[in-house]
């Protein structure tokens, strides 16, 4: 048996002891990140016991979402130095990837909730209710002329929410003006908004003021939507109500949990 068997290890033996594949370690040598400490001419390859701890370093970097490529750099010029400034970055980036996913299971946590009252909800009902107030970014309409330019004018306001880092887990809502349905312009939207949870926001957020609500709901989708603005204006006229600012309307169970058919709808007024 060779000497070198004694105190070496076979790439099968090394592969085994670090819980990898052989292929790994052969892919490994060929990059030039990690090879055998020796190559014998008949073809053997034997790691060092010494070769243990540079591997389970390789496999901590790789934990850390480091590229091979920045590992094999690291470790040609590897020190207590670089290894610091190496583990600060990470800590940086774990950071934030954790405040990233604290804040979007916030946001699922929402959203369940959300939906869950949603499926609750009496359809048939119409009444008044107190509102607290709501934070809303808001994007005006620029055209209403047709369809598309609605189309364009929610996907500039989700632009504006994205390019902000605004995550809500209320769908985006959007305001008509109450005299406009009266005229039977359905469509005639003067604002789409994004509800968010907080006020403190990177851009300018609106206020809707807190007070008594007229409340409908509406399922089906956005071309049979004004039955519901029908009778809630119906329901106005009847009680000799009086709206102040215009119609929100809220969609409570979108593409992610119905079909288009049983869309909700949450419509709501300020009335006084």
């Amino acid at each position: 048996m060779s000497k070198m068997r004694e105190t070496h290890f076979t790439t099968g033996e090394f592969a085994q002891l670090c819980g990898v594949s052989k292929h790994t370690l052969f892919h490994y040598d060929q990059i030039g990140i990690f090879s055998p400490a020796v190559k014998e001419e008949n073809g053997y390859r034997y790691y060092s016991i010494a070769q243990i701890d540079v591997f389970h370093v390789i496999g901590l970097l790789k934990d850390l979402d480091m590229p091979l490529e920045q590992i094999k750099a690291y470790l040609d010029r590897r020190s207590p130095v670089e290894f610091v400034q190496l583990l600060e970055g990470k800590e940086k980036e774990l950071t934030e990837k954790i405040e990233t996913l604290q804040r979007m299971r916030k946001l699922i946590q929402h959203k369940i909730v959300l939906t869950q009252t949603a499926t609750q909800v009496d359809v048939n009902k119409m009444g008044i209710k107190f509102s607290e107030e709501r934070y809303l970014v808001v994007s005006k309409v620029k055209s209403t002329e047709n369809l598309k330019n609605l189309i364009i004018s929610v996907g500039e306001h989700m632009k504006l929410c994205e390019e902000h880092g605004i995550y809500s887990p209320y769908s985006i809502g959007g305001m008509i003006d109450y005299q406009n349905v009266l005229r039977g312009e359905y469509d005639d939207y003067d604002s789409f908004y994004t509800q968010v949870t907080e006020l403190d926001q990177p851009i300018p957020v609106v206020t809707r003021e807190a007070g008594h609500y007229l409340i409908a709901y509406h399922r089906g989708n956005y071309d049979n939507l004004d039955i519901a603005l029908d009778r809630m204006a119906g329901y106005i006229k009847e009680h000799a109500l009086t709206v102040k600012g215009g119609i929100y309307v809220d969609l409570l169970l979108d593409d992610l949990s119905s079909n288009e058919e049983d869309y909700l709808f949450e419509l709501s007024v300020l009335v006084v």
